[in-house]
């Protein structure tokens, strides 16, 4: 299309009671740019709203719900997706328009369960994530320390680093497995220092300063008794290493049980919220179209401007809906509104033609009725990339540059034109580059020009 869309102004008068079904059926076609109509707006001659009873007054509609709770709720849910990572499959509000308006304090209370689930697995993965950090600051020290343990008194704690506690004792059996459980978010291990004896396992327990109070606090609740290190107890140096090694390689494997948890939760859940997003999606643009109207006791005006092309559908489905029981009016295409303003300008340009024209829009639109340069942009910005470009390899690279990015994109729900644009932008480098006879900054083809 070479000019701007033609677009002509609607103005249309039903009863009340028609009103829900006419805004579902014109949100459907998803053809009209609403006016709002104001109350000093209307009543004039020949604006359109002749078949008004007289003397009726026209105000905005303010009895319906407001379409922002609808919106938040909506935009929470997205919210949420994005916090994790993972593309919202947005479902079809179309599918949704006529039907009841979802119940917002149910659909409030499933979103709140699912922001409860997701911080209890948040907060794990915290937890696991430091305990990974401070078993690492465990080893750097453990690696500093003293190669042997100075002999305490009796019941004391055995150190030998300013930044390190290493405590001898015995756990009655049975209890050591239960002891590593509660010191899983603690950066300490538990390793055998000799054979049992009458019933009681001898163990030492290497941590951090810092973690002492609650790594004797434990220890104390399952019935430890500390016992002196005699002056040849090793540091268990390799022992404490392997020890901390495979601490480790458990705590990542819980970190990322829970990434798939998290993930699952997700999945689980995605149908659902899919289908919550839509119908809140409906809700909120059914009633940002009503909102528009302008009513009396009896009567619902409605004004906006729809492209030309669309006049007869539009027509047709606003009698159907209000079963003839309306009045409408259009004026000639093009001409401004009955309060001076000018049409809105719309640029329909899909397939190839649609980055380029975000490309325009991203700096400014024509005028109404005016050309339209997306075509004349796509043509020159290819050829001045293609001309600057001008290597066929540097073009593949970015050829599959772009179709990765295409389905990154695509699997996320992103947007695609800046991908497209950038596959564009390759296939222009390469026509160049084979004109050039350069691949890669090599001369392997006869160049054609120049």
């Amino acid at each position: 299309m070479m000019f701007t869309v033609p677009m002509e102004y609607l103005s249309a008068a039903i009863l009340s009671k028609d009103k829900a079904a006419v805004s579902d059926e014109l949100l459907r076609i998803g053809s009209l740019d609403a006016v709002r109509i104001h109350p000093s707006q209307g009543m004039e001659k020949g604006s359109g709203w002749d078949a008004a009873p007289a003397g009726a007054g026209v105000a905005a509609d303010d009895s319906l719900p407001g379409a922002e709770r609808f919106r938040d709720l909506r935009v929470r849910i997205e919210g949420l997706f994005t916090l994790a990572g993972l593309p919202l499959e947005r479902g079809d509000p179309a599918r949704f328009v006529g039907q009841a308006f979802p119940d917002l304090e149910a659909l409030s209370r499933s979103v709140d369960s699912l922001v409860e689930s997701m911080q209890g697995i948040r907060e794990r993965q915290k937890e696991l994530q430091t305990g990974i950090l401070r078993l690492e600051e465990l080893g750097r020290q453990a690696d500093f320390s003293a190669s042997r343990v100075r002999k305490g008194a009796k019941g004391a704690t055995q150190t030998f680093s300013s930044f390190l506690s290493l405590r001898f004792g015995t756990l009655p059996e049975g209890e050591t497995g239960s002891v590593e459980a509660a010191l899983a978010s603690i950066a300490a291990i538990v390793m055998p220092s000799g054979p049992a004896s009458d019933g009681r396992i001898p163990l030492a327990v290497l941590g951090l300063k810092g973690d002492e109070a609650r790594i004797k606090a434990i220890l104390a609740s399952h019935g430890w008794e500390d016992i002196v290190a005699g002056a040849d107890s090793p540091f268990l140096g390799e022992q404490a290493k392997a020890e901390m090694e495979a601490k480790r390689r458990r705590l990542e494997s819980d970190l990322a049980a829970c990434s798939k948890e998290y993930t699952d939760l997700f999945e689980k859940r995605s149908g659902e919220l899919s289908e919550a997003w839509a119908r809140l999606k409906a809700a909120e643009l059914s009633l940002r179209l009503r909102s528009v109207f302008a009513t009396t006791d009896s009567v619902a005006f409605l004004s906006g401007w729809i492209p030309a092309a669309d006049r007869d559908r539009v027509e047709n489905v606003i009698r159907k809906a209000a079963d003839g029981r309306c009045y409408i009016e259009w004026l000639d295409v093009g001409a401004p509104a009955p309060d001076g303003t000018e049409p809105p300008v719309a640029m329909e340009h899909r397939g190839f033609l649609a980055p380029f024209q975000t490309l325009v829009t991203n700096f400014g639109v024509p005028g109404y009725g005016a050309v339209d340069p997306t075509p004349f942009v796509a043509a020159a910005y290819l050829s001045m990339f293609g001309l600057m470009f001008g290597d066929a390899g540097h073009g593949l690279v970015l050829v599959l540059a772009g179709f990765f990015l295409l389905l990154a994109a695509r699997k996320k729900g992103k947007p695609e034109m800046l991908s497209k644009l950038i596959i564009y932008c390759g296939g222009a480098a390469i026509a160049a580059g084979l004109l050039f006879g350069s691949v890669f900054g090599m001369p392997l083809l006869p160049p054609l020009w120049f």
